[in-house]
């Protein structure tokens, strides 16, 4: 029998998701492209308008942009974040409300959360070809961390706890591990690095002074054993933790709770609250064994192909019996106007509290006692 053909209707034209340079906008039709969808995107002027990671996703396989809804909508999936009633009326095989408050409780209803995405420049350039070669890459360092922080100094994340800003973290690992930095901040210094094994090290490349190439990112990432991934600029959620898990290096964090199913500490990262706590479990890494360490590495690599990778998501999506779905996406401008929001109830919450498995006693207990 042939195989028949994975369609996708999308009308996106909410303001939210052509933010961040394009990167919503990109990311999201990527990975339906990904997944063997072709897609017919509704001709709007803000689709040419997003910027340059948006205008990336004119270069995706299978992408086609027309003037009018399908002939046949009920071969179709529709995907939109606003809803127009003379296309949310016809007869979709299948409906996708796109969406952004992931603060939001969702009283018995079960949207499904979109796995953060890497950064469109390394779908782009191919990189996540190289992931079994980079995976298997020999570990130089023990520590890394690559990235800005001049401007990442307010806390707009206080569930379920504060967390610690970015330049916080910064600030401090420069100031009590001294001893254990090497410090990159010219290309001389950054080629020594990453070709002498310094296994007892915390290598720290200063963004002001050695930017790095996104061709060379994950090839650096895969050089470390462990990366330091603190929060980004507004929201707690950067792509700089779901690339180092992708290429097998275990991510220090202090947002586990912002993955489903939440990321387990001593299991695949390495969880710190504040500043004793994160210099606690820092030192403790430095006294890890080789075993101990490939252990936490296996499994950093199989959630980032369990839950993380494009194709997890289109799994869920395709399973889902629901012929009307709800996914929300991560974005800076909904948790900067509503970072006092969040709560236990917040369907970003959810797992902090009730099983992730959607059957049993357990769960429908669990969903009682927390709408009390």
């Amino acid at each position: 029998m042939m195989k028949k053909d994975k369609l996708l209707f999308a009308n996106l034209t909410a303001k939210e998701t052509f933010l961040e340079q394009g990167r919503i906008f990109f990311s999201i039709l990527n990975t339906f492209s990904h997944s063997g969808y072709k897609i017919f995107l509704l001709k709007n002027d803000t689709i040419f308008n997003s910027g340059k990671y948006g205008d990336l996703t004119f270069s995706l396989q299978n992408l086609s942009v027309i003037d009018s809804k399908p002939e046949a909508p009920e071969n179709y999936t529709f995907l939109f974040d606003y809803v127009d009633k003379q296309l949310n009326k016809l007869p979709w095989g299948k409906k996708i409300n796109l969406k952004y408050d992931i603060y939001s409780p969702y009283w018995l209803k079960h949207p499904i959360i979109m796995p953060f995405p890497v950064h469109p420049l390394q779908e782009v350039q191919g990189s996540l070809a190289k992931l079994p070669e980079l995976r298997n890459t020999q570990r130089q360092f023990q520590i890394l961390f690559a990235g800005d922080s001049n401007n990442y100094k307010r806390k707009w994340v206080n569930y379920p706890q504060e967390k610690l800003s970015r330049l916080e973290i910064i600030d401090t690992i420069k100031e009590k591990l001294s001893s254990k930095l090497i410090v990159v901040d010219d290309e001389k210094s950054y080629t020594t690095t990453m070709n002498t094994q310094n296994l007892d090290k915390f290598v720290l490349i200063d963004n002001e002074q050695q930017r790095l190439d996104s061709h060379i990112w994950l090839d650096t990432l895969a050089k470390s054993n462990f990366f330091l991934c603190p929060p980004g600029i507004i929201m707690s959620m950067c792509h700089n933790l779901v690339e180092a898990m992708a290429v097998g290096c275990i991510p220090i964090t202090n947002y586990p709770e912002w993955f489903h199913p939440n990321l387990k500490h001593g299991v695949n990262c390495i969880v710190f609250s504040d500043e004793n706590d994160m210099l606690e479990q820092i030192n403790s890494i430095f006294s890890m064994s080789e075993e101990e360490i490939n252990l936490m590495k296996r499994n950093a690599i199989e959630y980032y192909e369990s839950y993380l990778k494009k194709e997890a998501f289109i799994k869920e999506i395709e399973e889902d019996s629901n012929k009307s779905q709800t996914v929300l996406y991560f974005t800076e401008r909904y948790v900067f106007k509503n970072n006092k929001k969040l709560n236990k109830h917040s369907i970003l919450m959810r797992d902090t509290s009730i099983p992730a498995k959607k059957t049993g006693i357990k769960y429908q207990l669990n969903r009682l006692l927390e709408s009390i």
